[in-house]
C-alpha cells in the first residue's frame, strides 16, 4: 500500500473558482403570507426578514469566499512543499 498524498492542484483550483462565481449567484428569496394580519404589519415583518436574511447571506458569503482563500494559500503551500522535496530527492 502506498503511503503517498497526492493532491491535484489545478483541479483544487478549478473547483474553488467555480465555488466562487456561483456565491454571487446566490440570492435570497422570500414569500410574503398575510395570515389573517393586516397588509402593513405582514409587509414590515417581511421586510425585517428579508433585511436580516440578506445580512446573513452576507455574512456566510463572506465567510465561504475567506474559505476558498484558504484552500487557495493550502494548495500553493502544498506546492511549494512538494517542489523542496521533490528538488531534495533528486539533488540529494
Amino acid at each position: 500500500m502506498s503511503e503517498e498524498i497526492s493532491l491535484k492542484p489545478q483541479r483544487v483550483r478549478s473547483r474553488m473558482d467555480r465555488l466562487s462565481t456561483r456565491l454571487d449567484a446566490v440570492v435570497p428569496e422570500y414569500n410574503v403570507s398575510f395570515d389573517g394580519r393586516t397588509e402593513l404589519d405582514t409587509l414590515k415583518e417581511a421586510e425585517q426578514n428579508m433585511q436580516a436574511m440578506e445580512a446573513l447571506l452576507q455574512s456566510y458569503k463572506a465567510l465561504l469566499q475567506k474559505n476558498v482563500e484558504q484552500v487557495y494559500r493550502v494548495v500553493d503551500q502544498y506546492e511549494e512543499a512538494d517542489q523542496t522535496v521533490s528538488s531534495q530527492i533528486k539533488g540529494g
